[in-house]
């Protein structure tokens, strides 16, 4: 699927979009997930190709650095 596409229609429906950096934040805060392994998933989507920029990183970065689930 045409990701641009799909979020155009999600986003027509009403539907909450949100990407990679979003669903690791919202994992974190629900203590789902840790510190290390948000920084170990960026690093293994990265190295298999998939673009994370790097704005959006280093804002989840800051988040989970000044959260208290840290």
């Amino acid at each position: 699927m045409d990701e641009v596409r799909g979020r155009e229609v999600a986003a027509r429906m009403g539907i909450k979009i949100m990407g990679t950096i979003g669903v690791l934040g919202t994992a974190f805060e629900e203590k789902i997930i840790s510190k290390s392994e948000i920084k170990n998933a960026i690093e293994i989507l990265r190295n298999s190709g998939r673009h994370i920029s790097e704005r959006l990183y280093e804002q989840l970065l800051n988040f989970i650095e000044s959260s208290n689930n840290a």
